[in-house]
């Protein structure tokens, strides 16, 4: 199960890698191909250029996401919630890793989170059986893998 969250955590960073790349190739593409600005108030070129710097930021963030992903184990069963868990909660399932949002595997609905996000400081070290409470909302843990 923890090979399959960590392919499609996986499969979407490197979807958004792939767009972030593109999108600021063809930003720097049309920055090059307009050439040098007209006049001093003249900023399409400047305009490109920002993006392809913001689409360069996305694609370095996506890359170092993917880094991180890399550095799961699958194979190795938690009896705790730590980086790489997979947490089952009464509420909502959580998969440890980097900050994704919800995505879908199989017929799994999860919540991709990073180690940064504020409920995982509440909920780390937690086992099963035990609880925590985030935005006054008091979860049970009921399995981890």
């Amino acid at each position: 199960m923890k090979k399959e969250l960590v392919d499609v955590c996986i499969k979407h960073q490197e979807e958004i890698a792939q767009t972030a790349k593109q999108l600021m190739n063809e930003a720097q593409q049309m920055a090059n191909d307009y050439g040098a600005p007209k006049d001093r108030y003249d900023s399409f070129r400047t305009k490109q250029e920002r993006m392809a710097a913001m689409y360069s930021k996305q694609f370095d963030n996506a890359q170092e996401s993917l880094r991180t992903l890399m550095l799961i184990d699958p194979e190795k069963k938690s009896d705790c919630v730590e980086f790489g868990s997979y947490v089952t909660t009464d509420r909502q399932k959580m998969f440890i890793s980097v900050s994704i949002g919800q995505l879908t595997c199989g017929e799994e609905t999860f919540y991709a989170i990073s180690v940064k996000v504020p409920v995982y400081a509440v909920m780390k070290g937690k086992r099963v059986g035990e609880t925590f409470t985030f935005n006054g909302v008091t979860q049970k843990i009921l399995n981890i893998i």
